[in-house]
């Protein structure tokens, strides 16, 4: 046997090997040649397309631009059944039953164009014939299918990016593009992780739109993904409905929130025993509870249809539940300033109806321009206070026949009672004085209408100190010379009640004493003795 040195061995095994890795691949292609029907079209505009398990390794230039108006955040594959889905609806299915070394054709009824399918040694091969020119994106210069694709790039990651879900059905109802946040949705709810399949699917039953534009959707629950809401909008253009759903779940949470707070807040108005009526910007009952259709009278139903303000006032004055105007013209304008004032936060009055009762209404300035009325049913109070100043004028009366000079102080000194016989004697009333007269200065004046006495000291202690309220007597001298006694007795909280009246056990004086004729006879007169 030949023996060669080893380099020379080495480098002949090295050319053995490159010579039948070149046998290799020319026999492969060779049958790649037999077994595909044609190689791909060499004609300018041929939509022909090369897979291999999913992924594309060859494709026309007309193919590269029809599959570039497909989903961008699919893969190849799954981006061709998406572009020609419209024509061929049952692509999808007809490709997975192609098998090794099988052809398939499928045409679409209103354009006409064929799409031939083959597969081989585990390549599939698609050719597109008689598609409409205006169905397929013209040739553009490299520089500016490299600026298209930038730009598609940046919309479709602003796109994935987005917060909401934004997905385009057909007439049919099928999924045709969707963004990111759709597909991570879709897959969440699926029985698997991954969608492969296409169309995708739909997540919303869009079959009825809202009218008015936005349509609260509610996804339930299912496995592990939770309960979703969103808010829906629509866009149709084309023959293509677009949606954008917009998470509304925080939405939902505060509106449930608001709800409870307004279903608690009509619970308690509808205890509350005064009437309630909120009006809105607009002027319409927004809000009203039950006492306010018990004390005006007012069904529930018309309260339900929500009038307005000057609709309620008519109603109020058809059923004579306000006072009766002098004539119509001055009662409208009437319900203008009414406005204006509650308006203004200085609506106070109290209504005086033809039946007897007497409402204080109140109106309050609402949140958002609105105004809220309080209807109040005063009429026990007004009653009550009728009757009991009607008891003071009688105890004024009572007090005002009697010969003896009455004054009372409160507890805090404050002169609040005196009779006309006091204010014969001291020629004063304080009824009249704008400020209150207090203990002291009544001590005063006094004092300077009499004579210095022993029990005056005694008197002052008695009416300003603080010490234990005690009845007691005292005799005081007019400066007329005449004498009187003082009584003091305590009352009920805390007031005190002082007397006057003649004393008949004090001897006489003659009248030029002290003072002359005139002045005494003035004294005289002056305390009716």
């Amino acid at each position: 046997m030949l023996s060669l040195p080893w380099p020379i061995a080495l480098s002949l095994a090295l050319v053995s090997f490159g010579l039948a890795g070149l046998i290799l691949v020319n026999l492969r292609d060779r049958v790649v040649r037999q077994t595909l029907p044609t190689p791909l079209p060499t004609d300018p505009h041929p939509i022909a397309m090369l897979f291999e398990n999913d992924r594309l390794i060859d494709a026309t230039d007309a193919a590269r631009r029809l599959l570039a108006t497909g989903p961008r955040n699919l893969r190849m594959a799954e981006r061709m059944k998406a572009v020609l889905a419209p024509l061929f609806p049952e692509l999808d299915a007809r490709l997975r039953d192609i098998g090794d070394g099988g052809s398939d054709m499928m045409r679409d009824g209103t354009t006409g164009a064929t799409l031939t399918a083959g597969r081989a040694g585990g390549l599939l091969r698609l050719r597109i014939e008689n598609l409409p020119e205006e169905s397929l994106p013209p040739a553009i210069e490299p520089a500016s299918l490299e600026a298209l694709d930038k730009e598609l790039d940046l919309l479709q990651a602003t796109l994935d990016r987005a917060p909401v879900l934004i997905w385009r059905e057909d007439g049919d109802g099928h999924v045709r593009w969707a963004n990111r946040a759709y597909i991570e949705l879709a897959e969440e709810r699926a029985d698997t992780r991954e969608i492969t399949g296409w169309p995708l699917p739909t997540l919303f039953d869009t079959a009825t739109p809202a009218e008015t534009g936005v349509d609260r959707r509610v996804l339930e629950a299912r496995g592990t993904a939770p309960k979703r809401q969103f808010d829906v909008m629509t866009q149709s253009s084309a023959g293509l409905t677009t949606f954008y759903a917009v998470p509304a779940d925080r939405l939902a949470q505060a509106e449930a929130s608001l709800h409870d707070f307004v279903q608690t807040l009509s619970r308690t108005f509808a205890d509350l025993p005064t009437g309630l009526a909120v009006f809105d910007k607009e002027r319409r009952l927004a809000l009203f509870n039950p006492a306010l259709a018990d004390l005006t009278g007012l069904e529930p139903i018309f309260l339900a249809t929500r009038p307005l303000l000057s609709d309620f006032l008519d109603a109020l004055r058809n059923r004579q539940r306000m006072p009766e105007p002098k004539n119509y013209k001055n009662w409208r304008d009437r319900i203008a300033s009414l406005e204006q004032a509650a308006v203004d936060g200085s609506y106070l009055e109290d209504w005086s109806l033809p039946n007897g009762q007497t409402f204080r209404v109140t109106g309050q300035p609402h949140p958002n321009g609105g105004i809220a009325f309080l209807f109040e049913d005063i009429s026990a109070e007004v009653s009550l206070t009728r009757s009991f100043r009607a008891e003071l004028a009688l105890s004024q009366s009572v007090l005002d026949t009697m010969e003896e000079a009455l004054a009372v102080f409160s507890g805090k000194g404050t002169l609040i009672l005196v009779n006309d016989a006091y204010r014969r004697l001291w020629g004063n009333d304080p009824s009249t004085q704008l400020i209150d007269a207090m203990a002291e200065d009544v001590l005063l004046h006094w004092r300077g209408e009499c004579r210095p006495t022993a029990d005056w000291g005694p008197l002052q202690t008695r009416l300003l100190g603080d010490g234990v309220r005690e009845a007691g007597t005292y005799k005081i001298r007019l400066k007329s010379g005449r004498a009187l006694g003082c009584r003091v007795a305590p009352l009920p909280g805390q007031a005190t009640l002082v007397g006057f009246a003649p004393d008949t056990a004090a001897r006489p004086v003659p009248s030029g004493e002290w003072l002359n004729p005139a002045v005494e006879s003035r004294a005289t007169r002056t305390i009716g003795l």
